[in-house]
């Protein structure tokens, strides 16, 4: 990932929940949202981590895709279906 000009790699020595990272989107407020392979989904605000599971609402950990939709909410693709989770209410 580009930061300030400068390449980083992330990894889950960084904080990543999982080094299986199939899908990367970006939302309005800039933070980047990564989807893995076997741990659900994941926001770096330039500074965390932060980690969504089932408990968040996602309805499968393993995610093959991920984007930003028009309205700023994040779309999760996975075998069992799609999850669409607001950043603003998240």
């Amino acid at each position: 990932m580009l930061q300030n000009g400068v390449y980083k790699t992330f990894n889950k020595a960084h904080g990543l929940p999982s080094d299986i990272v199939y899908g990367v989107t970006e939302d309005k407020k800039g933070n980047i949202w990564f989807s893995t392979g076997d741990a659900g989904l994941c926001s770096y605000d330039g500074t965390q981590f932060t980690t969504y599971g089932m408990a968040q609402g996602l309805s499968n950990l393993e995610i093959s895709g991920i984007k930003t939709d028009a309205l700023g909410r994040i779309v999760v693709a996975h075998k069992t279906g799609l999850n669409i989770l607001d950043p603003q209410t998240n």
